[in-house]
């Protein structure tokens, strides 16, 4: 029995009908299935506010709410997050099982993750609610922007160092209008 997860999302605020764009996309990509089993769920893509860790509980993943704000991808922070707290641990293991140093190396330890999140929903607002600028930058550099996303969304690059290179490649004078 051949299985296969699809996902729509929308950044859209207020009422919209999901399963409509689900079926116009399956059938967009001439996938026509017997059965669905729909599940809907909101992604969390804004960390918790407050600690991550308390008492022997450390939060990781949409749990945390380190779900990627531009992809809404969660996985690969929820992996990445899974091993910083596993480094948490192991660090403060060494001096004893205190709580309170694991929960300290772990906030240490996603600091960069966090930084780079908070770049993350810069973008993600800039291209989810302003449609003019979005548009104005696919113009620009819409294929340059693409491939950094998914470079962020490999491990390779963060947003930070992406969006650095990024702000080189628009051009170096706009026009106005008279």
């Amino acid at each position: 029995a051949a299985h296969l997860s699809v996902g729509v999302l929308t950044a859209h605020r207020g009422a919209i009908n999901l399963h409509r764009h689900l079926e116009e996309y399956l059938r967009g990509i001439g996938l026509f299935p017997r059965s669905t089993q729909r599940h809907g769920f909101v992604i969390p893509v804004r960390p918790r506010a407050g600690l991550l860790a308390r008492g022997r509980v450390l939060l990781t993943g949409d749990a945390a709410g380190l779900a990627d704000p531009v992809t809404a991808e969660g996985i690969s922070r929820a992996a990445q997050s899974g091993r910083l707290a596993a480094e948490a641990i192991h660090r403060a293991w060494e001096t004893g099982p205190d709580p309170r140093q694991v929960s300290a190396a772990y906030a240490a330890l996603l600091q960069p993750m966090l930084a780079d999140l908070r770049v993350g929903r810069w973008l993600a607002r800039l291209l989810y609610d302003h449609p003019r600028a979005r548009a104005w930058i696919f113009r620009q550099i819409g294929q340059r922007l693409v491939d950094a996303i998914t470079e962020v969304f490999l491990g390779a690059r963060t947003y930070r160092g992406s969006l650095t290179g990024l702000a080189l490649a628009f051009p170096r004078r706009v026009k106005t209008r008279s």
